[in-house]
């Protein structure tokens, strides 16, 4: 058997208490608050449309209201030229 590893440094990520609290303490999130938090590019290839409606759905169908969506990243145009979906620029 393999194993894989995954591909991440782990001296460079890792959970930090303190940075956690620093963080939500940054956004204005009190202790009760749920933060989801995306990282990556902004693209079609992502689904961040998907992303997006998903949260509003969970937002309307959950008691937490107190829920939040940090998006992280650039946008990168490339759309999803295999289904021959352009991206207009700065769409995302």
């Amino acid at each position: 058997s393999y194993v894989c590893p995954f591909p991440v440094d782990k001296n460079e990520f890792y959970y930090n208490p303190a940075l956690r609290k620093s963080m939500r303490q940054d956004w204005g999130l009190e202790e009760d608050a749920v933060a989801f938090v995306f990282t990556g590019r902004l693209s079609r290839q992502k689904r961040i449309h998907t992303m997006l409606r998903c949260f509003s759905e969970f937002l309307s169908t959950n008691e937490t209201s107190n829920a939040h969506l940090y998006l992280y990243g650039n946008p990168d145009h490339i759309g999803d030229q295999f289904l021959g979906k352009w991206e207009s620029e700065n769409e995302y």
